[in-house]
């Protein structure tokens, strides 16, 4: 049949057997025009290797089943098949493969006509060439089921050919799995055996369930048997796509999420551990689900206090503990539930934790555990820079990590680690929309060009910008520059804002931060805007520098850390007393000779926080030798400031003012900061639909941040290579291009 070569069969056709082998030839007969077609089985149905939906849906087709008859005799007529004799048998006691042996009825006998017999009765193993192999009493290969070693040297055995036969394909593959390890190290002239990894297996038992609803499978829509047996059609149409997510998520345990990166199991298996139980009780423990982005199973905690000690020593949170003593250890949040325990949800506890005690929540419909591929590349989310890497399996966006943690700038903080999820969860912008029509990139394209030379030629080159955010790459950053100066029209951004400082850059890296002996910080919170920045603030206060800390009189935890704070009503005020001195409070005073008596002083400030006067005066003071750090809102700022993009309130002003009328804006989201119903022609290309991209008439699918590549300036003017881990459908840069190409055909 699989050659397309249709045998001759007649009406009527017995199969013995009683595998899925045996109900595919029943169901095949049916399919070439049988009209009857019997099954002859020794034992019952209860017994049959076969399927349970092969034995149905063969039955339901019109196989009749002959249970508990044997084969005795082939009948021959004109030198073909014309009958076959049956015995009629019984069951007795289970056999060594555990099914019930059956005996024959003596004189109960049967004679059924046929066309065609089939045999379907299993499979021998071919030994020729091998014929001094043991051979077991089923007649298949005995092999040594740990190391698959046979009697002859250097043969090894596996799959349906050995001990017990025949089983299904995985089992066959698993075994070979394991044999090329160890006939690997056979060559290698090592011990031969497979050792088992070192694994729990759970006995779950009726309580562990006791919490979840029993739902039945779903049963598959298919062929009526009628329709069926008349063709050789697929008799399955499959899930839906709900239909298959919802059968996935039936699964109650599909193994430790952290199987793959679980450190004790690798020390377990490497030293060739043996499970073993101390004597005391063993304590219940149930997993904690109620972090929005940490799970924590305390029966997976090895009381190593990594998650304790990082907490404390490297974020100076302290959300975690280590509470009693003895057996009953265990690692609690100090007081309350973890997420309101003052966690900043950094993931640092999660990085470290050698086990699946605490994991992060993967944004899958059914977590397991994945093999996974990864990219280092870096953070999106702010100008810090942080290296990370992210995780993925096929176009799944799975994990964002710190690319080293042992490196001191390889930290994340909320954003890094866990933001993404966010961004997963969003309503992605897929096709190109021309008043919410989806279209093609061309078309669009065209359709944008067409809009803005029409408001150029009616107002003016000044009547059209374009804009585009620090999230996009430099090299993205310069095409969209290119495409402006293509039209003739102005290049904004929403998130530009002058600073104060004479280059609009940093003077001071990092490395600098760190080895600072006085620090003055000018924010609101910078555990809450910035908090990696605010880590290497309290890795430098740790190697002995001063804080002095300048804001409005907000909280936070650098509160916790400065040696003086100076408020007021404004930034401007408190400047100024410190830049011009003598009129200054007592504590100014104070805060002025530490910051004259330091050797080595470092300014941060957040850029967008303050004016740009206030930046000048942070400018002034710094002019007596200190290093300046600001920090930029987006993971390019520093590119939009090198490639010397326009000012936010110079197009936020001409947006209200109505001077530009039209804007095509790249990743632009500026929510309050401007009024866009005023425009007459809005164009946003986004990969998210943002309430700006809500408002477009013309919708650009841009890529995500996990699917650009290019290169990012951090705040610190560091260039740092940013790599795609997955493919988006158009690049931002195939994007632009298109809108260029579509001014030249314009042309």
């Amino acid at each position: 049949m699989a050659l397309n070569n249709n045998p001759r069969i007649g009406e009527k056709v017995a199969v013995v057997g009683g595998g899925n082998t045996a109900m595919d030839a029943c169901r095949t007969a049916l399919r070439l025009g049988a009209k009857e077609v019997y099954n002859i089985y020794r034992r019952t149905r209860d017994e049959m290797p076969a399927e349970e939906i092969e034995i149905d849906e063969a039955g339901e087709e019109g196989v009749v089943f002959k249970y508990l008859t044997n084969p005795i005799e082939i009948i021959e007529s004109q030198g073909r098949v014309s009958a076959i004799r049956l015995q009629k048998m019984k069951l007795g006691e289970p056999d060594a493969s555990g099914r019930r042996s059956p005996a024959p009825i003596e004189g109960a006998e049967e004679t059924l006509a046929v066309d065609t017999l089939i045999i379907a009765i299993g499979q021998t193993a071919l030994i020729s060439g091998f014929e001094g192999l043991t051979l077991t009493r089923w007649k298949t290969i005995a092999a040594d089921e740990s190391s698959f070693r046979t009697n002859i040297e250097g043969v090894f055995a596996i799959g349906d050919a050995t001990n017990k036969g025949a089983d299904i394909a995985i089992s066959a593959i698993g075994e070979a799995k394991k044999a090329v390890s160890v006939i690997d190290g056979y060559l290698k002239g090592q011990a031969l055996s497979y050792t088992e990894p070192y694994l729990v297996k759970s006995e779950p038992g009726a309580d562990d369930f006791a919490d979840r609803e029993k739902k039945k499978r779903a049963k598959m829509r298919h062929l009526s048997p009628g329709e069926r047996r008349t063709n050789f059609q697929e008799v399955n149409f499959g899930f839906s796509e709900d239909e298959a997510v919802n059968e996935a998520i039936r699964c109650l345990e599909c193994g430790c999420n952290d199987f793959f990166e679980c450190k004790l199991i690798n020390i377990a298996g490497g030293y060739d551990l043996e499970p073993a139980k101390y004597g005391d009780e063993i304590t219940a423990h149930t997993v904690n689900e109620a972090h929005p982005f940490i799970q924590r199973n305390p029966e997976k905690c090895i009381l190593c206090g990594l998650c304790v000690r990082i907490c404390e020593e490297l974020m100076g949170v302290t959300a975690l503990g280590l509470l009693d003593r003895g057996f009953d250890t265990h690692v609690e949040p100090f007081g309350a539930a973890l997420e309101e325990s003052g966690c900043i949800s950094c993931g640092q506890c999660v990085t470290v934790c050698p086990t699946g005690a605490l994991t992060e929540k993967i944004a899958l419909y059914k977590p397991v555990p994945l093999n996974e591929d990864s990219v280092s590349t870096v953070c999106y989310f702010c100008s810090v820079g942080c290296n990370t890497k992210l995780t993925f399996k096929g176009n799944m966006l799975l994990r964002s990590l710190p690319d080293n943690l042992m490196d001191k700038q390889q930290v994340l903080c909320s954003k890094g680690r866990f933001g993404f999820t966010d961004l997963v969860k969003a309503e992605r912008i897929i096709t190109p929309k021309i008043a919410n029509v989806e279209s093609d990139l061309g078309k669009a394209s065209a359709y944008i060009t067409q809009k803005i030379k029409g408001i150029i030629a009616e107002y003016g080159p000044g009547a059209a910008a374009i804009s585009v955010s620090g999230r996009f790459t430099s090299e993205e950053i310069a095409l969209a520059k290119q495409y402006a100066a293509a039209l003739g029209i102005g290049i904004y951004s929403f998130e530009r804002k002058k600073s104060g400082l004479p280059k609009d850059a940093s003077t001071c890296g990092f490395d600098g931060l760190l080895g600072a002996d006085l620090i003055l910080l000018a924010a609101k919170d910078i555990m809450d805007s910035h908090p990696v920045a605010g880590v290497y603030i309290r890795k430098a206060l740790q190697n002995g520098a001063k804080l002095i800390l300048v804001n409005k009189g907000e909280a936070g935890l650098a509160d916790e850390w400065r040696h003086i704070k100076l408020t007021s009503d404004t930034y401007l005020e408190a400047l100024k007393q410190f830049a011009h001195g003598p009129e200054a409070s007592e504590e100014v005073k104070q805060a002025l000779a530490m910051y004259k008596s330091a050797q080595k002083p470092v300014i941060v400030f957040e850029q967008n926080a303050l004016s740009e006067e206030e930046g000048a005066l942070l400018a002034t003071i710094a002019a007596s030798g200190a290093g300046i750090i600001q920090l930029k809102p987006s993971a390019n700022s520093q590119g939009l400031a090198d490639l010397d993009i326009g000012y936010a309130d110079e197009l936020i002003g001409k947006i209200n003012d109505e001077t530009i009328k039209g804007l095509v804006a790249f990743s632009e989201d500026p929510g309050d900061l401007v009024d866009l119903s005023r425009l007459d022609f809005l164009c946003v290309g986004d990969a998210y639909l943002t309430e700006t991209a809500k408002k477009a008439e013309v919708l650009l699918p841009c890529a995500g941040f996990a699917e650009s590549g290019g290169a990012y300036t951090n705040t610190v003017g560091q260039v740092q290579k940013l790599n795609p881990a997955l493919s988006p459908g158009h690049t931002n840069a195939e994007i632009i291009q298109s809108l260029l190409a579509g001014i030249t055909n314009d042309k």
